[in-house]
């Protein structure tokens, strides 16, 4: 299917997206006329429009899985791989962006980031909910708009909690959501969640811990703002407010791997849901032991202030090992001192 879209693009500039799936995908076509909203289907792909096509693999496999079922929700299914107007690609290869597609929704398009998180400015990728696609043939033009094939088939996003019930590796923090009767701490508008996976939490004892200390940590683990993985990629340490009484978080790319606070690592980046964005990471982070060590390094920045040596005193309190600010079955380790530290000093002497 590819060759032929690529080498016969120009031919589709006198056609509609329509008309352009007779060669580009026979499949679709059949099906959108043989569909008993045919008039709804063509009248939505005779618009102007950036059309996000799934390839033919990608196709079958919503139909059969019923993602995609021509005799109820093809029309709303289909208005989601859409945007109004013409987006090439170029649009999105400085830097990931959200898009609101003709049904609404929100979705995440911009340069595909390797599993070492090397950014791929030659390819694009497009994030929806848990789904995840590649565009594999891009900027086909046509009468009225563009067509970008794609090698999944979307799906919209769901609310933080439905999303974090659909993730296995969630199932621990969906039970403290629930059994707690919690689940608005992570419902807010336009929030990045840090999400511990099920081990970080067993490791946390976090069924034990008390009810006071379970709300701090699911508020520290939520960011006020949307952050995908791009924007961690630096290599500088970045802070951001959480919920929680807007203590910092500190993320940081460190040889190949993203760590929060200093060994928190994500391990799984940019779920989308309907209102934010979810990292899976692999440690519960102690909001409770960073509102301590806040409190401490105002109290160092007074004492540096007064004595006028800024560099050694700060330098004399940063501890010599490396460690988390995290629980852990026993107790809480260190590991961003120094990034909190340099975090509050900084506020303290701007």
């Amino acid at each position: 299917m590819f060759l032929r879209v690529i080498h016969a693009q120009q031919s589709f500039v006198n056609s509609t997206i329509l008309e352009s799936l007779k060669s580009i995908s026979p499949a679709l076509y059949q099906a959108i006329q043989s569909s008993s909203i045919a008039p709804e289907l063509n009248d939505l792909l005779d618009q102007n429009i950036t059309f996000f096509l799934p390839t033919d693999a990608a196709l079958n496999a919503s139909i059969v899985s019923g993602k995609l079922n021509f005799s109820s929700d093809a029309h709303s299914a289909l208005n989601f791989l859409t945007l109004n107007g013409s987006h090439a690609t170029a649009t999105f290869s400085a830097t990931r962006k959200f898009y609101t597609t003709n049904s609404n929704n929100q979705i995440s398009i911009g340069p595909a980031i390797s599993t070492n998180y090397q950014v791929d400015s030659d390819n694009y990728e497009i994030y929806s909910g848990l789904t995840k696609a590649k565009i594999v043939s891009q900027n086909i033009q046509c009468a009225n708009g563009l067509i970008h094939v794609v090698d999944n088939f979307l799906q919209p996003a769901e609310t933080p909690l439905d999303t974090i019930s659909d993730l296995d590796q969630l199932e621990y923090m969906e039970g403290l959501l629930k059994s707690l009767n919690v689940s608005d701490t992570v419902s807010g508008l336009n929030k990045t969640i840090l999400a511990p996976i099920n081990e970080a939490w067993v490791a946390a004892n976090g069924s034990a811990l008390p009810f006071g200390t379970l709300i701090h940590n699911l508020k520290y683990l939520v960011i006020d703002g949307l952050y995908t993985s791009d924007m961690f990629l630096t290599g500088e340490p970045i802070s951001y407010l959480s919920d929680y009484k807007k203590l910092p978080i500190v993320i940081q790319l460190q040889q190949d791997k993203v760590l929060v606070n200093g060994a928190a690592r994500i391990v799984k980046t940019d779920i989308m849901t309907s209102c934010g964005i979810i990292h899976l990471i692999d440690t519960v982070l102690s909001a409770d032991a960073m509102l301590e060590l806040t409190k401490n390094t105002s109290v160092i920045a007074n004492v540096t202030s007064n004595n006028g040596d800024a560099g050694n005193t700060t330098a004399s309190k940063v501890p010599s090992h490396p460690a988390s600010i995290a629980h852990r079955s026993h107790g809480i380790s260190l590991d961003c001192v120094y990034l909190a530290v340099c975090f509050v000093s900084c506020l303290y002497f701007l």
